[in-house]
C-alpha cells in the first residue's frame, strides 16, 4: 500500500510532467525562469495536505 507521502510525491511530480510547459511560459512571461526543485518544494506540501484529507 502506497503511503500519504509517496502519493503526495507522486502527485507532484504527475503534474509538474504535465504543466512544465505552462510553467516555463509563464517564467518567459515574467522574465522568470522556473526550477523544478522551487516548483516541487511548493507543490508537494500541499498535495500532501490534500491526500491526507482523501483518506485513501
Amino acid at each position: 500500500m502506497i503511503d500519504n507521502e509517496q502519493r503526495a510525491h507522486d502527485l507532484t511530480l504527475l503534474i509538474l510532467q504535465n504543466h512544465w510547459d505552462d510553467l516555463e511560459a509563464y517564467g518567459v512571461k515574467i522574465h522568470a525562469k522556473p526550477h523544478v526543485l522551487d516548483a516541487y518544494a511548493a507543490l508537494y506540501p500541499e498535495i500532501l495536505k490534500w491526500t491526507k484529507k482523501q483518506n485513501f
